[in-house]
Formats: structure tokens, sequence, C-alpha cells
């Protein structure tokens, strides 16, 4: 049984349904989560995408998203769920490129992680322009560590701390192998703990096992 989308002669924010902003956006929605032979339904619909009772109807859709902006378009929040109300906003071409999901086709299974001859590789785009950490990084949990550093940056708007990032060789690298802490030319320790874009420095010790101690104490205190 087919779907009413509308009523006949039905205006939805003063416009006809036809000329509504939403209109093309949310037709759109519909085909490649219903329609095998969409060139999109793979992505959609083929993995199970489906969008909520609700937004059958056009004006609950538009009631619920409210018009669209100019230059933006939907975008689901969490990629492996369906269209509805509290998974959807309008976002950025930029915004959504960041939200992509990461594909069956990706071995290491996060995005913007690349591995090259043993060693894990950070590079990711931001605002049509790539940023790739210098240096590279023997797990890829240290690796995605780094990148959620980077990350904290660009979407701060702290792009000097990003493009640094991209200078200096990536200090999980260094010869103490412990996030956090990493060696100076004359055998000393700095503490250092960066979280969400944010760097703290914790001292400068001669000893080690003192850095060690100081480092999991404000890993402690941050629990």
């Amino acid at each position: 049984m087919a779907e009413t989308y509308h009523k006949r002669g039905l205006k939805v924010d003063g416009y006809s349904v036809g000329k509504h902003p939403n209109y093309k956006v949310w037709a759109s929605m519909k085909t490649r989560c219903s329609c095998a032979t969409e060139p999109g339904y793979k992505n959609y619909g083929g993995r199970g995408i489906s969008y909520c009772e609700r937004w059958k109807d056009f004006a609950n859709f538009c009631e619920d998203m409210g018009i669209k902006p100019k230059g933006l378009t939907i975008e689901r929040i969490n990629n492996d769920g369906n269209y509805e109300p509290n998974n959807c906003k309008w976002a950025t071409r930029h915004e959504q490129g960041q939200n992509k999901r990461v594909y069956k086709t990706n071995a290491l299974g996060q995005n913007g992680t690349f591995k090259k001859k043993g060693r894990f590789i950070v590079a990711r785009n931001w605002n049509n322009r790539k940023y790739k950490i210098a240096g590279s990084f023997e797990t890829k949990e240290l690796a995605q560590e780094a990148q959620d550093e980077l990350l904290g940056y660009l979407r701060s708007g702290n792009l000097a701390a990003a493009k640094e990032m991209c200078k200096r060789k990536a200090r999980y690298d260094s010869a103490t192998g412990i996030r956090g802490i990493s060696t100076t030319n004359v055998g000393t320790y700095i503490v250092r703990w960066t979280e969400n874009g944010i760097r703290q420095y914790l001292g400068h010790y001669k000893d080690l096992e003192k850095a060690k101690e100081v480092l999991n104490k404000w890993i402690e205190k941050k629990k």
C-alpha cells in the first residue's frame, strides 16, 4: 500500500509542498531508504537505515526539523541510526565529512589512521586542508590518542596548535614509551597531559619513577 506523502493542496510553513526548502531533502531521504534501484540505497536502506513512522508525513518532518537553512543538509548524528527527530540535524557538508562511518574496507577500524611499514600514521582533512601528524606510532591506540588531540585543536579553532602537531615529531615515539612523559636532550623527563585539545604541563623531573608517579596521580585525579 502506497504511503500518503501529503494532502493535496497542503501548505507547510506558507509554502506549497513541492516548493518547500525541505521537500527535496525529505523526498531523497525516503528514496535512498526504501527504493532498491536508487544508487545510494546500498549505503542506506541496504544497511537497514530507515526513517521513522512520523516522518512519512512531510508536515511532521518540517515541524521537527524546522526550515532548512541555506547551504545545509540533513545529517544523522549516529551514522548507524535511522532518520528520526533525536538523531538528525542540519549540518554543513564539512560537518558531515567529519562524521563519516568507518567502512568495512578500513582494516584498522578507525578513520584517519593508516598503517605503513608496521607503524601507524595519522592524517585528517579539515576545511579542505590535510593535517598529517609528524612521525608515526607503535600502536593504533596511541595513534588514536594523537588523533583525538589533533581533532580537539581543530574543533576548538586552535589551528596553530594543530599545525604544530604536524611539524613536531609525535611525542608518543619518545624513548620512555609512556604517553605523557617525554625525555629531554639532557636525560630529564617532562610530564604533560593533553585532553580535549588543552595541554596541561605537570612538571620537569630528573627521575623517571617520580615523573611516572606525578603522571599517575594526575590521571587518577581526572577519573
